[in-house]
């Protein structure tokens, strides 16, 4: 598992959305995707805002609600799709989404 040092975090922090989350998830990811490729399904994916809400001194909200079905699992759903997309090959891939919640509905708006 990679480690981020206080530095790093503090680097990583100072970055917009995209550029964050697709260096995380690439230290994840290891040589498995190229990193410039998982930056463009990050930002395929990631298209709308994660703003963080101050709530009070020293307290904020990482606001999740703002992606196509207003679920935070745009979040998830949408990066899987992105993800699957890339590892498929152009193959054809069935998706089944079933659930009374938004989690289906993030999932199928997603693929």
């Amino acid at each position: 598992m990679p480690e981020f040092s206080s530095t790093e975090i503090d680097d990583l922090l100072e970055l917009d959305l995209v550029t964050r989350s697709s260096r995380i998830l690439s230290a994840y990811l290891g040589d498995e995707i190229a990193p410039e490729t998982v930056y463009q399904r990050v930002k395929a994916a990631f298209t709308f805002p994660a703003p963080v809400a101050t709530v009070s001194e020293d307290i904020a909200s990482l606001e999740l609600f703002h992606g196509p079905t207003l679920a935070f699992k745009d979040f998830g759903g949408r990066f899987m799709a992105q993800m699957l997309a890339q590892i498929s090959n152009g193959e054809k891939v069935t998706i089944l989404t079933a659930t009374s919640s938004d989690t289906g509905a993030a999932v199928a708006h997603a693929f």
